[in-house]
């Protein structure tokens, strides 16, 4: 379960003061750019003070110390909306911290000019560590220093290389761009609803609106109790686990079914699988017994997973013809076979009487 939003700081709470004003001011050349990113490494290594900063950038740019301080300080904006969020996160029972490349005394003092020293748990700078991001070994120290598993832990920040390296860590990481698509992104991975554990003790967690298994534990009531069953015996190992499960008894009814050219056929989509494209749909069969169930489930972390769908039916059957992963055997199989017309629910105005693919 999630306890902890680690933040990052520069991009996210506050404007990236040094390189906004750099490419402002200075010379956008390439190799400028590239002189420029190599003093702020060096910054946030704390190799260097903020006055040996502003020294080194005026000797790469000519431009006189006290003219550069008072042109990176006149860049700090802070994204009022955005602190007002991780306060409610706060209130909500969340442990908020920062994780964040920066000076020592710039990035502290930033935080208590805008009185932000009570909203942070802890705040781990790479200037203090001597390491930065993307390193993983940062990702790890903050992970210690906060006393929980990556699996505990969300982490925002606004450069894709440290998205992608806090998720190498098994850190759920979203990346930020603005307030509004951030605070989405976030609601949407804190809302996952726990499901059960496995025989293993790993974590299963679905999302409960608008999701596969949601519509399916909607279509079939009882298809969440035998999902839990199977589950509770099974040890989830690896990034996918996509199979049948036979629970040795008939559970319940299968709405795919053989078909052939007597059969009164329509092509509809479904509700929440728009991206599935068209289906075929029987109106001359009805349902057929069944002892199998079906799980798909993608590692989240070393503790989660998530499931994707689940259904009463073999996993046998190839992607539709329509979505980006259809096979070769997409067409001759669904042509073949179709869903029980009623079992789902389509979304209206949807129904095609001729094949569209």
């Amino acid at each position: 379960m999630y306890s902890t939003i680690l933040f990052d700081f520069f991009g996210v709470f506050c404007t990236p003061l040094s390189s906004n004003w750099f490419k402002k001011t200075a010379f956008a050349d390439a190799a400028g750019l590239t002189a420029f990113q190599a003093l702020c490494t060096r910054s946030d290594l704390g190799q260097l003070s903020r006055a040996g900063f502003y020294a080194e950038v005026s000797k790469l740019t000519g431009i006189p110390v006290t003219e550069i301080e008072k042109g990176i300080e006149a860049e700090k904006a802070l994204d009022h909306e955005l602190v007002a969020y991780a306060k409610e996160l706060k209130n909500r029972g969340y442990r908020i911290a920062c994780l964040s490349n920066g000076s020592h005394e710039w990035t502290l003092q930033v935080i208590n000019d805008y009185d932000l020293g009570q909203l942070f748990e802890e705040v781990v700078l790479s200037s203090d560590v001597g390491i930065v991001k993307p390193d993983p070994a940062i990702y790890e120290y903050t992970l210690k220093k906060l006393k929980i598993t990556a699996g505990q832990a969300i982490f925002v920040d606004d450069r894709q290389a440290n998205v992608d390296a806090g998720e190498a860590c098994g850190i759920k990481s979203l990346l930020f761009t603005n307030t509004e698509s951030f605070v989405k992104d976030l609601e949407a991975v804190l809302k996952k609803e726990d499901l059960c554990e496995s025989a293993n003790g790993k974590r299963v967690v679905f999302d409960p609106v608008n999701s596969h298994t949601a519509t399916h534990f909607n279509d079939t009531p009882q298809l969440r109790e035998l999902v839990v069953s199977a589950l509770h015996k099974k040890d989830l190992i690896g990034k996918v686990v996509a199979e049948d499960i036979d629970m040795s008894k008939i559970i319940g009814s299968s709405d795919v079914v053989e078909t052939d050219d007597t059969d009164d056929v329509v092509y509809a989509m479904r509700k929440n699988r728009e991206e599935q494209g068209y289906v075929p749909f029987t109106k001359s069969r009805t349902a057929q017994p069944c002892s199998f169930i079906s799980i798909h489930l993608e590692q989240k972390n070393d503790d989660t997973y998530e499931l994707m769908s689940a259904w009463i039916g073999e996993y046998d059957s190839p992607s539709f013809p329509q979505m980006s992963n259809a096979t070769a055997d997409s067409i001759p199989y669904w042509t073949k076979h179709a869903f029980v017309w009623g079992s789902q629910e389509v979304i209206p105005g949807t129904e095609l009487s001729s094949c569209p693919w």
